[in-house]
């Protein structure tokens, strides 16, 4: 179906216009670890492209927790975890799913101060993520950070720092390393967007397996998105691949596997008011027609058109959020079916 502009201008609704029947607002209701989402990711959860604070902006994470309130009459948190740059594997190694593994300088963690990573199997600090993470290390609590940042940040360059001063300790050669956030947030529902990173699939599973194995909720709660298609992958083996993966994730992960990767419906464009073709020309001749016809998200709801279309804008996050959002209601995980 061809879509003119004059069709999609009789969208009058915003996003937070989802459709969704809205339970009366329950007074001073506090915020439960059952009622907070932790999202999961790289660049796309962390939000590249979007802008502003309002409804219909904003990454996924903060357009799904203004839709959930909405509906439910009380906060629902959504916490944005995205690092911008990182795979499937470092991405479970920051919650737990797949914890991080080192090994320190003569395998000795000393009485105080720092010491040296020698060898590790992922590296959760990164440029885009240069905080210092807090955790546990063979049983010892402390901080792990980067310690090289000029001329050029080297995230190869991580100590592990105690927190309190103790007795020299033999440590096993690449132990694990537990974080603060992944042990605080194992009660919490789980959104995980893997794999745009690396699109390879074993990896892509072994993180999300694991993220839902840690899981510690009286029921497994969560959802896992698709991998997303660049415009400039259209028609390429790339495609493919991405396109098995997702049929992949949705045998394994069924009703909690969320397609975030095909066009938007006709209802779904008047939902977010986005009118294709209304925000070119893009380049390479691309149209948001011919994008939707070819089975992908338009140009329209990319970052740049087709200069940077790895990443969404408000529109195409605005999207995300709203299919997020109808499955979670659909779920009945804040509305008592599930204790």
């Amino acid at each position: 179906m061809h879509f003119t502009r004059r069709d999609m201008l009789i969208a009058t609704a915003p996003v937070l216009a989802v459709g969704l029947a809205r339970t009366k607002p329950s007074v001073g209701h506090a915020v439960l670890s059952g009622d907070i989402i932790e999202a999961q990711g790289d660049s796309l959860t962390f939000g590249w492209g979007s802008h502003g604070n309002r409804p219909g902006q904003g990454p996924y994470p903060m357009q799904l927790q203004r839709l959930l309130s909405a509906h439910y009459g009380h906060e629902i948190k959504v916490n944005n975890r995205g690092v911008g740059g990182i795979g499937a594997r470092t991405c479970a190694a920051l919650s737990n799913g797949q914890p991080m593994h080192f090994t320190v300088a003569d395998g000795i963690l000393p009485t105080s101060g720092s010491v040296e990573l020698t060898s590790f199997d992922a590296n959760p600090i990164t440029d885009q993520n240069p905080a210092p993470i807090k955790g546990t290390y063979a049983g010892v609590r402390g901080v792990l950070s980067v310690f090289r940042t000029k001329p050029k940040f080297d995230q190869n360059s991580m100590i592990f720092t105690r927190e309190q001063p103790g007795m020299p300790l033999p440590v096993t050669p690449m132990s694990a390393f537990y974080t603060d956030i992944g042990m605080t947030t194992r009660d919490h529902i789980k959104i995980m967007v893997y794999g745009r990173n690396g699109m390879r699939l074993d990896p892509i599973l072994a993180a999300i397996d694991g993220d839902v194995s840690y899981q510690r909720c009286k029921r497994k709660c969560y959802l896992v998105g698709s991998v997303m298609t660049a415009v400039t992958e259209i028609g390429t083996d790339i495609q493919q691949r991405i396109a098995a993966i997702n049929s992949a994730l949705s045998i394994r992960y069924q009703d909690n596997y969320v397609d975030l990767d095909s066009p938007p419906t006709y209802e779904e464009m008047l939902s977010i008011g986005f009118i294709p073709d209304s925000y070119g020309p893009y380049s390479s001749g691309r149209t948001d027609q011919l994008d939707i016809a070819a089975g992908v998200l338009p140009s329209g709801m990319r970052m740049g058109g087709v200069s940077n279309n790895q990443h969404l804008n408000n529109y195409g996050y605005a999207l995300w959020a709203m299919r997020f959002c109808e499955r979670i209601v659909s779920k009945g995980w804040f509305d008592g079916r599930y204790g």
